[in-house]
């Protein structure tokens, strides 16, 4: 089954006043959309991470100081 790909140009407007008649690009809209909030809060967490090793590394070398 061939599916269309989403053209990001256009924009997502006003939902009361348009029907969506291709199912298949809403489903794969709201996929990308839930994926890239996923994606980012991986990448949000794992900064956080970072900074707290670094944090507590610079702290222990303060302390020993």
């Amino acid at each position: 089954m061939e599916t269309t790909k989403l053209n990001p140009n256009i924009p997502v407007i006003d939902c009361v006043h348009h029907y969506i008649e291709n199912k298949d690009l809403l489903q794969e809209y709201i996929m990308l959309s839930l994926y890239n909030k996923v994606e980012n809060t991986k990448q949000t967490n794992l900064f956080m991470q970072q900074l707290h090793h670094l944090e507590e590394h610079y702290s222990k070398q303060r302390n020993s100081i």
